[in-house]
C-alpha cells in the first residue's frame, strides 16, 4: 500500500476516530468492551456472514475480471474499498428489508445517479492541508452526531436544530467550493481517464450488485412469509 493511500482528510478522520476510541475506552472500558463483543457476535451470525461474504466474493470477482479486461486499475482501489464498506453495505442492508419489486430497483437506480454520488466523489477528490482538515473533520463529526441526537431530545429548540443543520451544510459547501476551485485551476489534470474511473467505479459496482440485492430481497421475503405461516399455524393449533 503506497504511503499516500490516505489523503489528509482521511488522516484527520483517523486521528479523531482514535481520540474518540481512547476517550470512550477510558470512560467505560467494560461497557464498550461488552458492546463491541455484542456487535461482533451479531455480525458473525451465519446469515449475515452469508450475505456480506457472498456479496464481497461476487464484487471481488467482478473487480478481478475488470482488471483482467483493463477497465479497472489499482488507482481506483481506495474508491472500490470505500464503495463496498459504505454504499455496498448500506444497499445490502436495504435489500434484506425490502421486497423485490420494481420500486426497489428504482430506488437503487436513484441512488446510482443521485447527486450524492457526485458530492461524495467531489468532496473526496481534493483535500485541504492536514491542519485545516483536523478542524473541519472535527466540526463535521461533532455536528453530524448532534444531528443524529437532537431528534430524540425534545428540549432542543427548532432554532438550535436549524443552526446545527446550517453548520453541516456550510462545511459541505466549503468542500464543494474547494473542489470547484482546484478543478478549474487544473482542468486538464481533472479530465483524465484515472479521474473518470474513480468517479464511475462506485455507480458501476452498484449496477452489477443489483441482481445480488434482488436475490437477497426475494430470499428475505420468502423467509418472512414462512415465519408468518408458522406463527399463524401455532396460533391456530393453540386455539
Amino acid at each position: 500500500m503506497p504511503p499516500d493511500f490516505l489523503n489528509s482528510r482521511e488522516d484527520a478522520l483517523l486521528v479523531w476516530s482514535v481520540v474518540l476510541l481512547v476517550y470512550v475506552l477510558r470512560k467505560d472500558p467494560r461497557g464498550i468492551g461488552g458492546s463491541f463483543a455484542g456487535v461482533t457476535r451479531a455480525l458473525l451470525a451465519p446469515r449475515l456472514v452469508l450475505l456480506f461474504g457472498s456479496a464481497l466474493t461476487y464484487s471481488a470477482g467482478l473487480v478481478y475480471l475488470a482488471w483482467r479486461l483493463g477497465v479497472w486499475h489499482t488507482a481506483a482501489l481506495k474508491e472500490t474499498i470505500y464503495w463496498f464498506f459504505g454504499t455496498g453495505v448500506i444497499l445490502l442492508g436495504q435489500a434484506i428489508t425490502a421486497s423485490p419489486t420494481d420500486q426497489f430497483v428504482r430506488r437503487v437506480v436513484h441512488r446510482i445517479v443521485g447527486v450524492t454520488v457526485l458530492i461524495e466523489f467531489a468532496t473526496n477528490l481534493y483535500a485541504f492541508p492536514l491542519g485545516v482538515e483536523l478542524v473541519l473533520v472535527f466540526l463535521a463529526l461533532l455536528f453530524v452526531m448532534l444531528q443524529a441526537y437532537v431528534p430524540y431530545d425534545s428540549s432542543v429548540t427548532p432554532q438550535v436544530r436549524r443552526f446545527i443543520d446550517s453548520v453541516v451544510v456550510t462545511i459541505a459547501l466549503v468542500y464543494l467550493v474547494y473542489f470547484a476551485v482546484r478543478t478549474l485551476a487544473d482542468l486538464e489534470a481533472f479530465l483524465t481517464m484515472e479521474k473518470a474511473e474513480q468517479l464511475l467505479v462506485g455507480p458501476a459496482l452498484t449496477v452489477t450488485l443489483v441482481p445480488v440485492m434482488y436475490g437477497f430481497a426475494s430470499w428475505s421475503r420468502r423467509e418472512q412469509e414462512n415465519l408468518r405461516r408458522r406463527f399463524r399455524a401455532r396460533l391456530d393449533s393453540g386455539a
